[in-house]
């Protein structure tokens, strides 16, 4: 199995792991796919998509997470598979981030910012804020909110800003906690955040000559 880039596609970026809430939240919505058009690959680890099908249920709208593996955008990565793409290097340095870090983050989080930092993959999707303040302190990984998908969205011209407005007033009502800042402020702090990462999107998270180092299967 090829973890690296489809090139018959054109996305906006190209590879990013995503941790469950993300996921769940998309999915229930009923917007899952609109991380397909934003992204080449989306990869998670089983964990996270265990934990991700737990809690969407029977809640899913449109597009499934199985449907999503099936269009071939969404991979997921058993590390405790020793059947898997890894090689032996990088399963003992994603077990190794793994131990180090096992009491500061939950196993979802864990996995997915251990394959991410092994990897070299640079975008880690997540809203939990306690996660994204512990990675990016201990790595350069740059983890992206919900909201700052529909912003990264809105400027690669996937979405119009009312568009991306209605899907975040939808994502709202499927979370525990909605957020209470405006779409608009989310959007100007979004933008003062990650701008730079409009320029690199055509290298970030691998150029086309350059793929996740992970062996291929004989």
């Amino acid at each position: 199995m090829n973890w690296g880039l489809n090139h018959t596609m054109t996305k906006p970026f190209r590879i990013c792991v995503s941790d469950a809430d993300i996921l769940v939240k998309f999915c229930k919505a009923g917007f899952l796919s609109l991380l397909g058009q934003l992204f080449n690959q989306v990869i998670v680890p089983k964990k996270v998509f265990e934990e991700a099908e737990l809690k969407i249920g029977l809640q899913a709208r449109g597009l499934s997470l199985h449907a999503a593996q099936q269009e071939g955008w969404l991979k997921s990565i058993d590390i405790s598979n020793p059947q898997n793409d890894l090689t032996r290097e990088q399963k003992h340095s994603i077990l190794s981030y793994i131990e180090t870090y096992r009491y500061s983050l939950d196993p979802g989080e864990l996995e997915a910012s251990a394959i991410a930092h092994e990897l070299g993959i640079q975008i880690l999707l997540t809203d939990d804020r306690t996660a994204k303040r512990l990675i990016q302190e201990w790595s350069e990984l740059i983890c992206i909110a919900h909201w700052e998908i529909l912003w990264l969205c809105i400027n690669v011209n996937l979405l119009k800003m009312s568009e991306a407005e209605k899907i975040f007033q939808a994502l709202q009502t499927v979370v525990e906690y909605p957020v209470k800042i405006p779409f608009k402020e989310l959007m100007k702090r979004s933008s003062n955040r990650l701008n730079y990462l409009l320029e690199t999107a055509s290298t970030l998270s691998f150029s086309s000559q350059s793929k996740p180092k992970i062996a291929k299967k004989k």
